[in-house]
């Protein structure tokens, strides 16, 4: 079982290569054959398809970016709290993964990626809504959110963070590390975390959603060579 299990990770893994290299859209499975020097009866033995592989890339790649997300809803700590604790968790963990995040960043905005684009904010809201609906329902009991419909907010919130990555990609993908990329990085952060305040019918400036440090280290790490 585990020769199986290593075998499927290892044509993901030469699959998210081509993905991230050539797009999704400009890789064909036979690409993926070749580079995996497999024959096509195993590529069919795990996948049904180059959409089936996709949708366990995709799942695997969003687990692998939020780790810690889990222990931290078990944590007795309170809703703000564990919403902050999670928001600054994965943007320390894609700090401490820049070559990850070099190839995730430039092929997420690739032209040629829109359907993997696409795939990933489908596979995140069906990971992590579950995990913000239980954050946000701790936060109605205790009083500190407002919220008509849980689990639509859930949804939202991420659906609006992927809608602001929009405007962020361009600071993400910037020539170079500036002070003017950093200065409109942290307008957009601060606009997402009152926008989701808003959302949350929170008290204004209690979501922070990355220490400046960890800023300047993940963007200073994405744009220097």
């Amino acid at each position: 079982m585990e020769t199986e299990i290593s075998k499927k990770d290892e044509i993901i893994n030469i699959a998210s290569e081509l993905f991230f290299s050539k797009g999704y859209s400009n890789t064909s499975i036979q690409n993926i054959i070749d580079k995996a020097d497999i024959a096509k009866g195993t590529f069919y033995h795990y996948f049904k398809s180059k959409d089936d592989l996709l949708n366990e890339m995709t799942k695997k790649h969003v687990s692998n970016l939020y780790p810690q997300l889990h222990e931290i809803i078990k944590m007795e700590i309170s809703a703000i709290e564990k919403l902050n604790m999670l928001f600054q968790s994965t943007s320390n963990w894609k700090s401490l993964n820049i070559e990850f995040m070099k190839l995730l960043t430039k092929a997420v905005y690739s032209d040629s990626n829109i359907v993997l684009r696409n795939k990933l904010l489908e596979e995140t809201i069906k990971q992590i809504s579950p995990l913000y609906l239980k954050i946000i329902n701790q936060g109605i009991k205790e009083g500190v959110f407002e919220v008509e419909d849980p689990g639509m907010t859930a949804q939202f919130i991420l659906t609006s963070f992927t809608s602001n990555s929009e405007e962020m990609s361009k600071y993400l993908l910037a020539d170079k590390y500036n002070q003017e990329v950093i200065d409109g990085l942290k307008r957009t952060l601060s606009f997402s975390e009152r926008m989701v305040e808003r959302m949350l019918g929170a008290e204004k400036n209690s979501l922070h959603f990355v220490e400046v440090e960890v800023l300047e280290r993940l963007i200073k790490g994405l744009l220097e060579a």
